[in-house]
């Protein structure tokens, strides 16, 4: 598992840029790779904050569209980088809303993470982002590329997560061949 090494990568390759929202999981390693050009929303030291954020802010944003929407206004978000490995309920709740909003578009992922960016500010930057065919195509060849049940089992969450029912049942039957 590269984590969100190949993330971050295309990130950077695509000279995109924040404000960025990211998960919890995820913001220590984006530190790492990003700062001091890019900041995250949170990172990986619950002491950092006060509980107060996470209860009435973090969570809540994840939960609800109408928190997400005032809070990602306030804070300009143009990017979401997130991995979509993270299994909190309001993480999944977030991420099925995230991937039929209107004002965002799934642009990349692999079997860790995923990369949103604001419409509009795709069309400031002349990027497409990705229709439902081209991420099958993409699907498929994370599938095919997959050596290790791990991974497999990531993407199987992704696409179900997605409603990807038919690249859920690819990765079923790799898993056969593999275990």
């Amino acid at each position: 598992m590269t984590g969100l090494k190949n993330t971050v990568d295309f990130f950077l390759k695509n000279k995109l840029s924040g404000p960025i929202f990211n998960n919890f999981d995820t913001g220590s390693y984006l530190i790492y790779r990003l700062y001091p050009t890019e900041r995250v929303f949170v990172d990986g030291r619950p002491e950092g904050y006060p509980a107060s954020f996470f209860q009435k802010t973090y969570i809540p944003m994840q939960e609800k569209k109408e928190v997400w929407d005032t809070v990602s206004e306030k804070y300009k978000f143009q990017t979401i980088i997130f991995s979509h490995t993270d299994m909190t309920p309001w993480a999944r709740q977030f991420l099925s809303r995230m991937v039929v909003d209107t004002l965002w578009q799934l642009i990349y992922f692999d079997d860790y993470g995923v990369v949103f960016v604001k419409k509009d500010y795709l069309e400031e930057k002349d990027q497409l982002g990705i229709s439902l065919e081209e991420l099958r195509k993409m699907g498929i060849a994370e599938i095919q590329k997959a050596r290790e049940s791990d991974t497999l089992m990531r993407l199987a969450n992704f696409y179900h997560l997605m409603g990807l029912k038919d690249l859920e049942e690819i990765v079923s039957l790799k898993l056969r061949t593999i275990q």
